[in-house]
């Protein structure tokens, strides 16, 4: 389950990022907090839809909150925790097919090559 599900989001806007010029650098604007919330909350379907990349992000965004002061209840255990496993793995098996697909693939065109 994510973390960010039992955020308020009226906490985000006291969350302090540090390197914000490092980011700003690298991305060319600001890490908002609740706007990095909203993209999470909407790639997931409101936390009910495993993501790879929203996992490690949400997983980030837990250690700020952290840093930050801002304490996340722990987590519930139950049927959503086993759905939301049961949905990581076969994520992982479906990511893992497609990684043998692209390999087969490109195998069979260095042979024709």
């Amino acid at each position: 389950m994510y973390s960010l599900k039992h955020v308020d989001q009226k906490v985000l806007s006291k969350v302090a990022v540090p390197n914000q010029e490092e980011i700003v650098r690298l991305t060319r604007e600001k890490l908002d907090p609740l706007k990095a919330y909203r993209i999470i909350k909407e790639d997931t379907k409101e936390f009910t839809r495993y993501n790879d990349k929203a996992g490690e992000a949400d997983r980030l965004f837990a250690e700020l909150l952290a840093q930050n002061g801002i304490e996340l209840p722990p987590q519930e255990k139950g049927k959503d925790e086993k759905a939301f496993a049961l949905e990581v793995e076969l994520e992982q098996e479906r990511a893992r097919a497609l990684a043998l697909i692209e390999l087969e693939l490109e195998l069979e065109m260095e042979g024709k090559l």
